[in-house]
């Protein structure tokens, strides 16, 4: 499965995606199915300022997510509302979840902070138009309720209520450096209808690993993602030391965030102790060493009860991304014994 960003040629297959939600779903309140043309406007539209990508198997689209703007006053630019939808057949595979990873990738590098979703929601206990697999999929990725507005739209003689779900990408700072729009972020990276950090070749083992590091947690998740492609493998653990730093916190996150931490067992436990050895290791940063016995001493107590930690989460990706930065010269990873 690919994904890359839309293009107008797309608006059919997309249409074809969105049209049973339109003619058998609550989830739009559209009533009627806008024709290629308005999908098309659509996606011109958007990529103007915001991420429009598809979701691709074997040359056929199989779902799509876009951003859009909050609200149109300025000082809403740090925030985005994001939409997801896919075809009927390609429901809970993990499309959906790898859209919105690809698409918090970009957003996060036009400066965006915050994400909002609007969500249908019904109090009836058997409707036919309408079930809870979007709040529970949003939920599942790190969105939290944040309001509703109560039976606020009509369709198929019902009425409905829709509630909104928030959820922090990066920790707000300090005067952030300006949102920066997708068509002029998609020129500097010279982006050809593929925005994604899986372009970069995979790492020899070998060649030292130098970056710039980053200046705030926004620059830090980007730098993640970007060492994640380049030093980890699709499957098993990592050739270097630093790959496996940046696997274990990859992993440790995806289970807490976003699986809950349903298949917590002994094996990240054995992760979490590594990954504090690995901080000790090589140029070791004091700061760095304690903050990430730390985070892992609260993720562990997190995994226990269940429960989510989305900023220590991201404090071990950044510890991960400090660590690597100040050991660019390959190292041979720790011996263990975990298998995941």
């Amino acid at each position: 499965m690919k994904i890359r960003v839309a293009t107008e040629e797309d608006a059919i297959s997309i249409q074809k995606i969105y049209a049973p939600y339109v003619e058998k779903t609550a989830i739009t309140f559209e009533y009627d199915i806008p024709c290629v043309d308005d999908f098309q406007q659509r996606i011109i539209n958007t990529l103007k300022e915001y991420p429009y990508l598809v979701a691709v198997e074997q040359k056929r689209i199989i779902g799509y997510a876009y951003a859009s703007s909050f609200h149109s006053r300025a000082a809403y630019k740090h925030s985005a509302e994001v939409s997801i939808y896919l075809d009927e057949k390609w429901h809970k595979k993990g499309i959906g979840k790898q859209l919105y990873r690809e698409l918090e990738n970009i957003l996060i590098r036009q400066n965006v902070f915050i994400l909002y979703a609007c969500i249908t929601i019904t109090d009836r206990k058997d409707d036919d138009n309408l079930t809870d697999a979007s709040v529970c999929f949003h939920e599942k990725m790190g969105y939290k309720l944040v309001g509703k507005h109560n039976l606020c739209g009509y369709k198929f003689n019902k009425w409905y209520s829709v509630i909104w779900m928030k959820k922090l990408i990066a920790d707000r700072i300090d005067n952030p450096d300006v949102f920066v729009s997708f068509s002029k972020l998609n020129k500097q990276i010279n982006c050809k209808g593929e925005f994604s950090m899986r372009k970069y070749e995979k790492h020899d083992g070998l060649s030292p690993i130098v970056f710039t590091k980053g200046k705030n947690a926004i620059e830090k998740k980007a730098q993640f993602q970007q060492l994640w492609n380049y030093l980890v493998p699709a499957s098993g653990k990592a050739q270097t030391a630093q790959g496996e730093v940046i696997r274990i916190a990859g992993r440790v996150s995806h289970e807490i965030m976003d699986n809950g931490s349903i298949n917590w067992d002994e094996d990240f436990n054995k992760m979490m102790k590594v990954f504090v050895k690995y901080m000790l290791l090589g140029n070791p940063l004091e700061n760095n060493a304690k903050a990430a016995k730390r985070i892992s001493d609260i993720l562990l107590k997190c995994a226990k009860a269940g429960t989510c930690n989305e900023y220590m989460c991201a404090g071990l990706c950044e510890c991960a991304v400090d660590w690597v930065q100040q050991n660019p010269n390959i190292m041979p990873f720790l011996e263990s014994d975990y298998s995941r």
